[in-house]
């Protein structure tokens, strides 16, 4: 797949991340801080729903900062391909 042109990146526009923004704050209070020990603890929902939302079946979603894998298990069920390092690993 060729690198996104200017013009698919500008596609994620304003009303977008609101959506997006309003999507996450609306699953937040259904969400359990209590996941793993990690203190950057990203909900499955919204990181599945934040994975849907900016990328396409087949993209490959990168997370530099594992941690417990929540970003790669959302991003292979959402079918992207996925890669993720940690230091603590």
């Amino acid at each position: 797949m060729a690198d996104p042109s200017p013009e698919a990146i500008d596609e994620i526009t304003e009303r977008t991340i609101r959506e997006l923004i309003g999507d996450i704050q609306s699953t937040m209070a259904e969400t359990d801080s209590q996941m793993h020990i990690y203190w950057a603890k990203k909900p499955f929902n919204i990181t599945g729903l934040v994975i849907q939302k900016l990328s396409r079946p087949g993209d490959v979603v990168f997370d530099p900062f594992l941690g417990s894998g929540t970003t790669v298990v959302e991003a292979l069920k959402a079918r992207r391909k996925a890669v993720g390092i940690d230091l603590n690993l």
